[in-house]
C-alpha cells in the first residue's frame, strides 16, 4: 500500500463501519455490535443504538507489513540490485530516500532501503516521522515494513 492510498484505505474503514451500523442485528435478532459502559462497580451496562461515527477513533495506518513477488522470475528476469541502488541513490529521490544499501556479504541477499513519506520529513509530530523498509531481491521479491 503506498501512502497515497491511505486516504482510500480510510474511505473502506469508513464504508464498512457504515455497512455494519446498517446490520445491527442478524435476522434471528442477534446484535451485531453491543456498546458497553464500565460502571464504576465494574459492571458492564449495554447502550443500545446505531453507531455514534464521531466516537469511533479515526482509522489510520499505523503499521504495513507487506510481501509480494513482481512476477519477473517467473519469466527468466532477475534484477540488478547494483543497478537499481545506483538509481535510488540519485538526488531527485534523496528527499524520501534515508539510506540504501546492499550488502549481500552481509547475509542479507536484497537491496535494502530505508524511505521516508515526504509528509513525515516535513512534519513535526513523531507519530508521522515514521520510516518504511523496503527490501527488494534478485527474484523480484520484495519485502516493505513500517
Amino acid at each position: 500500500m503506498s501512502f497515497q492510498d491511505e486516504g482510500t484505505c480510510n474511505k473502506i474503514v469508513r464504508h464498512v463501519l457504515n455497512c455494519l451500523n446498517s446490520i445491527q442485528a442478524t435476522p434471528q435478532g442477534a446484535r451485531v455490535f453491543e456498546r458497553h459502559v464500565c460502571e464504576p462497580s465494574g459492571q458492564h451496562v449495554a447502550i443500545h443504538g446505531p453507531i455514534d461515527y464521531d466516537a469511533v477513533v479515526t482509522p489510520e495506518t499505523v503499521n504495513i507489513n507487506c510481501t509480494f513477488d513482481a512476477g519477473y522470475s517467473f519469466v527468466g528476469y532477475t534484477l540488478d540490485p547494483l543497478a537499481l541502488k545506483e538509481i535510488v541513490e540519485q538526488q531527485q529521490y534523496s528527499t524520501c530516500v534515508k539510506s540504501v544499501e546492499y550488502t549481500p556479504e552481509k547475509r542479507y541477499a536484497g537491496l535494502k532501503i530505508l524511505f521516508v513519506p515526504p509528509q513525515a520529513s516535513n512534519s513535526t509530530d513523531p507519530k508521522n516521522k515514521r520510516e518504511v523498509f523496503i527490501g527488494i531481491f534478485p527474484s523480484s521479491k520484495t519485502v516493505i515494513t513500517g
